[in-house]
């Protein structure tokens, strides 16, 4: 094996640890595990979403930690920010 070749490699490996992250996001958040489709379509549909929830999760977590200072805005849409703050009301109400 060659330096290049080891490099690659080593690219590769680094790269491992954010696809695990990515899938125990899948896995918690998501709960991907416990989807009861009826139809491969549907199951497709969902964990493509899924998918984009996953990720946009990783993001905003390392964002949050080299840059916290950023506004949700950045990053939300209007329509999205008025469902958070909906879901954290609710979340503040459920803890009362």
């Amino acid at each position: 094996m060659n330096d290049e070749a080891a490099r690659r490699l080593i690219r590769w490996y680094g790269r491992r640890w954010g696809i695990q992250c990515w899938h125990q996001v899948l896995k918690d958040v998501c709960k991907v595990e416990t989807r009861q489709m009826k139809s491969a379509q549907a199951l497709s549909r969902v964990l493509t979403l899924d998918m984009i929830v996953a990720w946009r999760v990783l993001l905003l977590c390392r964002l949050g930690k080299t840059h916290p200072q950023l506004p949700a805005s950045l990053l939300y849409s209007p329509e999205e920010l008025a469902v958070l703050e909906v879901l954290l009301k609710k979340s503040s109400l459920e803890e009362i």
